[in-house]
């Protein structure tokens, strides 16, 4: 059951490590930092409000996985924020 855990939030990992590659090659630093360090922050608020809101020691593996998805999302918004901010200047 514990390998369901590790294995949900790979494809999800890989799309924020890959938007983090990207922001840096793209010399847009300050959005690769953002996605850096909003996954632990993310991670450590659903460790403190999961386990007690839900209950169990469970809950600390789905706190994992439920911020490298919110981390991920963020990424898809960045970048699709991005992508229109250069469309409109026409880069």
């Amino acid at each position: 059951m514990a390998v369901n855990f590790f294995l949900l939030p790979v494809p999800f990992a890989a799309v924020l490590r890959v938007t983090t590659a990207n922001f840096y090659a793209t010399e847009k630093s300050g959005y690769s930092y953002i996605l850096t360090f909003t996954e632990p922050v993310f991670m450590l608020v659903l460790m403190m409000v999961l386990p007690p809101m839900l209950g169990g020691l469970v809950m600390i593996w789905w706190s994992a996985v439920c911020a490298r998805v919110l981390a991920a999302l963020l990424a898809m918004v960045l970048k699709g924020c991005v992508e229109r901010q250069e469309r409109y200047l026409g880069k």
